[in-house]
């Protein structure tokens, strides 16, 4: 009789980027600081972190990073 093997678990990214509208900065922050906080309580969830540009860049587009495996 043969056994079922499990899936092995693979490396998930998941990359929301976006431009901030002029005057949302502070609801965006607010709002992308409470992502990875929804996150965590899923299961395979490993942390999450925000990129903002370099001050001296001239985009705006700011990306947030939520990092897991997929079970």
């Amino acid at each position: 009789m043969a056994t079922a093997v499990p899936k092995a678990a693979s490396a998930v990214t998941v990359l929301v980027s976006r431009r901030v509208k002029p005057g949302y900065e502070a609801a965006f922050e607010q709002a992308s600081q409470a992502m990875p906080g929804a996150a965590r309580p899923f299961q395979g969830y490993l942390g999450g972190q925000m990129v903002r540009p370099d001050a001296q860049a001239d985009e705006e587009e700011i990306n947030l990073y939520l990092h897991g495996v997929r079970l």
